[in-house]
């Protein structure tokens, strides 16, 4: 069911987003200890190459959530990882819907190596010694690898807003977390 007016409306997976992250605030009249025992009890956990739906884990007091699809689950896919804390007698889970933390590494090694790659590729060509006139294939290679990460963002993550939505709707339906409209919650 999708949430429009007052309700939390799900921004678009734009890469902006994806990389940075979207915030997402809920909040729940119950104590912050069964909000944990809820979440932990009501989403699964494993690695089965066939569940479809909302699975994670919660550590602590640290909840991360994604969107599992059968067979297709993948590194990119955004998760749902934020903090709950007890405020005012209930919960606030304060969280960021986008790209994981060890691919945000990966994609800072890729570029790195991507640039000692061009600038050994440019010291080759301002070279004095003749050239096998294969120079060009650079130019094409280059650019490959450089968008390889956002066309695999662009394909494997389209319907991220979806999934998003999933969660939430999991999370109200299990530990009764939902947007906060009042204000004054101190977050």
């Amino acid at each position: 069911m999708p949430r429009t007016g007052g309700d939390y409306a799900a921004p678009a997976m734009k890469l902006r987003n994806y990389i940075f992250g979207s915030k997402v605030l809920l909040v729940s009249p119950l104590a912050k200890d069964e909000v944990r025992r809820r979440i932990k009890q009501g989403t699964s956990f494993g690695f089965s190459p066939f569940r479809h739906g909302v699975s994670g884990w919660v550590i602590s007091n640290h909840v991360r959530l994604a969107w599992d699809i059968p067979m297709l689950s993948n590194g990119f896919r955004p998760v749902l990882a934020g903090g709950l804390r007890e405020n005012r007698g209930g919960t606030v889970f304060k969280a960021s819907y986008g790209a994981p933390f060890f691919l945000l590494i990966f994609m800072g090694f890729w570029y790195s190596f991507l640039a000692a790659f061009v600038l050994a590729a440019t010291a080759l060509l301002f070279q004095e010694e003749p050239r096998t006139g294969e120079d060009w294939i650079f130019v094409i290679v280059i650019p490959l690898f450089a968008m390889g990460p956002f066309a695999i963002h662009a394909i494997s993550n389209r319907k991220a807003n979806e999934h998003l939505e999933g969660m939430l709707d999991h999370l109200s339906e299990i530990a009764d977390l939902r947007p906060e409209t009042r204000k004054g919650w101190g977050v």
